[in-house]
């Protein structure tokens, strides 16, 4: 629902930090925004709510849960992601405004709320998955009013009144509706998989699914905390035509999250039956997701690195490019996607998403360097990318061939947090960035 909006605004923020709009603008941007957010937020909620119990009814196979109760927690969720959606552009200024330290505490206590506390809630009233969303909505509506007044401490017009002046919007709508139209083919090729499945698998091998999902995910998320610093001082970088600047934080920032994400989707992908069984106690669960959680959390790791690429179009503000790449995408992945999730289920979907995102990070990721920056790819891919991902690789899946599991859980869990770290240290040692710090960092000593 984005729609790219509130990442613009936080380009507009850190550009205005270096010049290039003026106070008044900004503030009057912000609160047209707003408006934006809160008026589709709210006819989000109110289409989610009246269709709860054609979905509950028509759509999902719930076979053991009564539909009216699956209709009031779509209702629930429905809310719950306004409320969440209508704080994005609060989140946009924080983020333009290079306050990442602030924002990632805020993220950690916000997430120990809702996903930590939540288990008092369990205690007192009973697993009901009604008390759960309706949980999820409070935290929600705590979050944006939390965002709201932060933002207020950077950007007056935060806390102004909405406006409903279209000029502003005018104004950026080239790169704004780029984004927009971005964000929605991404969403075909990241949803389409999950809508169709949702549709042929039964509620409780969706459920499989689900699980196998929110641990890949996890591995995506990884790589949020950096690009959420990088954005806008790259913006900054690129305003002040920083070339040298750019490129180098571009490549460090490469190797950073090179460092961070593969050892995780290696350890996740390598021993995923293993470690769904640690986490669920249910082996059941873990036959039958580990399959399509390799397929994911390798996937979502060429995702991450792949992403770099939109962050150097970004940083200039031309989107033609990141435009062109989705539209061909969306053309020829998603009858792929299509055609592997109802052939082939969610093991299917898994294997095309995997070949999608590696695809595009090989070809695609070398046309927009050679737009924007000539010369930097092979550099890029065989420095800062390729000697990390393939020793994360080699370690996890030797690791996994050759190192037998103990049949106790906790000692699972302690040799799954061995072998992650022995593939961290490996890929840390393959990043030129890293071994450079290093040696500084024992010069000094």
């Amino acid at each position: 629902m984005d729609l790219g909006l509130s990442a613009t605004l936080s380009r507009e923020v850190a550009s205005y930090r270096a010049g290039g709009l003026t106070e008044d603008r900004i503030n009057i941007l912000l609160r047209v925004l707003v408006t934006v957010f809160v008026g589709a937020g709210l006819l989000f909620a109110t289409i989610v709510c009246l269709s709860s119990s054609w979905i509950s009814n028509t759509w999902l196979h719930a076979n053991k849960l009564p539909t009216h109760l699956v209709a009031q927690c779509i209702s629930l969720m429905g809310a719950a992601a306004a409320a969440r959606w209508i704080a994005s552009p609060y989140r946009g200024v924080i983020g333009g405004w290079e306050k990442q330290a602030w924002l990632g505490v805020y993220n950690i206590a916000v997430n120990t709320v809702r996903y930590v506390l939540v288990l008092a809630v369990f205690v007192l009233i009973g697993v009901d998955p009604r008390a759960f969303f309706a949980y999820q909505l409070l935290v929600a509506v705590v979050e944006l009013v939390i965002l709201w007044w932060k933002s207020g401490e950077f950007l007056q017009g935060a806390r102004a009144w909405p406006s409903l002046a279209l000029e502003p919007l005018l104004a950026m709508w080239r790169f704004s509706g780029s984004l927009a139209f971005c964000s929605i083919v991404w969403i075909f090729i990241t949803q389409t998989d999950k809508l169709v499945l949702s549709k042929t698998l039964t509620l409780i091998d969706y459920g499989y699914f689900a699980v196998a999902m929110m641990v890949a995910n996890g591995v995506s998320l990884l790589a949020s905390p950096i690009s959420g610093a990088l954005l806008p001082r790259l913006t900054y970088l690129a305003t002040q035509q920083d070339a040298v600047g750019l490129q180098s934080l571009y490549r460090n920032a490469t190797q950073m999250v090179s460092v961070v994400i593969w050892p995780v989707a290696c350890t996740v992908a390598f021993f995923a039956e293993p470690l769904l069984l640690v986490w669920t106690k249910n082996a059941v669960v873990a036959q039958h997701a580990a399959p399509v959680l390799f397929w994911y959390a390798l996937g979502n790791a060429c995702l991450g690195v792949a992403a770099f690429q939109f962050y150097m179009q970004f940083a200039h503000g031309k989107l033609r490019l990141h435009v062109i790449g989705n539209a061909v995408f969306v053309v020829v992945l998603i009858p792929g996607v299509l055609w592997a999730s109802i052939k082939y289920g969610a093991v299917g979907a898994g294997r095309m998403w995997f070949a999608e995102n590696l695809m595009f990070f090989l070809v695609w990721t070398w046309i927009v360097h050679q737009r924007f920056a000539p010369g930097l790819h092979w550099k890029w891919f065989g420095r800062d990318v390729l000697p990390i991902a393939l020793s994360a690789l080699c370690v996890s899946g030797i690791l996994s061939y050759y190192v037998p599991l103990s049949p106790q859980r906790l000692l699972v869990f302690g040799q799954l947090i061995l072998f992650g770290s022995i593939a961290l240290i490996s890929a840390a040692m393959s990043s030129s960035t890293v071994r450079g710090k290093a040696a500084l960092w024992l010069n000094n000593k």
